[in-house]
């Protein structure tokens, strides 16, 4: 026998398994009709006829409580995910910090890289615009504009 086949089987009795829950009666549950207090407070033997029952009739109770008010819903208080403009201002101001730091440290680099190289007296030092940092600086006595790269090589213009 193929897989196929036993598989198709065990399917059909599943599907008709589910389709006979899907689709059966539901059974009600056990419910008692209502009773007058009398009946539920009389001795046994004396029924609903009897001349001590009375005309009150008391419902089951249900099995949802009405009586009880309904839950509030309550929303948290959420923050805001951007945070205050003072506290903006301040982490601005030590990116800022920071920033300066990292440019200063970047500009001794590329001042000591030239100096490595054997230049002298090295002043008008800049980051261009395409991130290589440009200086004059003296060889011997002759001032030559030199560039420095990320990679710290020294050159000559």
């Amino acid at each position: 026998m193929s897989y196929g086949v036993v598989a198709a089987g065990v399917a059909a009795a599943m599907l008709g398994v589910a389709s006979w829950q899907i689709l059966a009666p539901m059974s009600a549950p056990d419910v008692t009709p209502d009773v007058t207090v009398a009946e539920r407070q009389a001795p046994p033997g004396s029924g609903p006829g009897s001349a001590k029952s009375s005309t009150l009739r008391v419902p089951e109770p249900s099995p949802f409580d009405t009586t009880r008010a309904p839950v509030p819903l309550l929303f948290a208080h959420r923050s805001s995910p951007v945070a205050p403009p003072a506290r903006q201002e301040a982490v601005q101001r030590e990116i800022d910090a920071a920033s300066a730091r990292d440019s200063a440290d970047e500009k001794a680099m590329a001042r000591a890289a030239i100096e490595r190289d054997g230049y002298k007296g090295v002043h008008a030092l800049s980051r261009g615009a395409n991130g290589l940092w440009q200086a004059r600086a003296l060889r011997g006595t002759t001032e030559v504009a030199v560039t420095v790269d990320q990679a710290r090589k020294v050159s000559a213009n």
